[in-house]
């Protein structure tokens, strides 16, 4: 099983996911008593299946598994963490990344994972998902939104559909608006930064703040990125180029986070 694990991650680091999770399904066949392994197993093959289009719900359950079989596994939080993120359940999110910081304080690369839960957990329901208005992932390279947002645009642009119902030109017209803000945000660095974490004052709350006392904090009036004109607030989590990474102490992930 360890030979098989060694062999996934290499494969994981390669960016050959599909096969990557075909051998750690292959690994965890060979270790069925092996819990704490298993849970790593899990946890990394809930990582690979993240980077594969329409493969979250796969990962989520990687995820869950790997908390069965471990519930003391850090790692295994904080992945489960990242899809709830990914899926903007906000609050779970950031409880999944405290959760693992309470396992385990000095686990690498949580930090910044915490700083965008907590953002986006303060926002709330108001908060819009802009990365999946794209079909990205919240640490993808600056350079995928602007392709992304290439490609998005010559596809739902309204005139592609002239010729079609009143309702279908609405949609299209709709997608095209909410492609086009996504990119406002995102395809900026500076804005996206702030999308992500907040504003810089946001980064050095107290962890005893209104919102760790289980009180939401006061909104942002006039945030650009809420829903809500001013007096709400808005702003999401995810910044471009965080390393760490899933297979050992030495090896990085894209979502600054060190493997099993």
């Amino acid at each position: 099983a360890d030979a098989l694990k060694d062999k996934a991650n290499s494969l994981f680091k390669a960016r050959r996911w599909e096969e990557a999770v075909e051998c750690y399904e292959d690994a965890l066949k060979a270790c069925p008593h092996d819990k704490e392994l298993s849970a790593v197993l899990h946890t990394n093959s809930s990582a690979a299946l993240r980077k594969l289009e329409q493969r979250a719900d796969d990962a989520y359950r990687h995820a869950m598994k790997a908390i069965e079989a471990n519930p003391k596994y850090a790692k295994a939080f904080f992945r489960r963490g990242v899809l709830h993120y990914d899926a903007g359940r906000w609050t779970q999110s950031f409880e999944d990344f405290r959760k693992a910081q309470d396992i385990e304080p000095n686990l690498q690369g949580i930090d910044s994972w915490l700083r965008r839960g907590r953002h986006a957990a303060r926002e709330g329901k108001e908060r819009k998902n802009l990365y999946r208005e794209l079909g990205l992932l919240c640490d993808c390279e600056q350079e995928e939104v602007k392709k992304r947002y290439r490609t998005l645009a010559r596809e739902c642009h309204p005139d592609k559909v002239v010729d079609a119902s009143p309702a279908e030109r609405g949609a299209a017209e709709n997608k095209f608006k909410s492609v086009n803000e996504a990119h406002e945000i995102l395809g900026n660095e500076k804005s996206r930064k702030e999308y992500d974490f907040g504003k810089d004052s946001d980064h050095h709350q107290s962890p005893y703040d209104a919102f760790n006392r289980g009180r939401r904090a006061a909104p942002q009036p006039g945030s650009r990125y809420s829903r809500q004109p001013p007096g709400g607030f808005g702003g999401f989590g995810g910044f471009p180029g965080a390393r760490g990474g899933p297979f050992g102490d030495n090896d990085s992930d894209d979502d600054g986070f060190f493997f099993g």
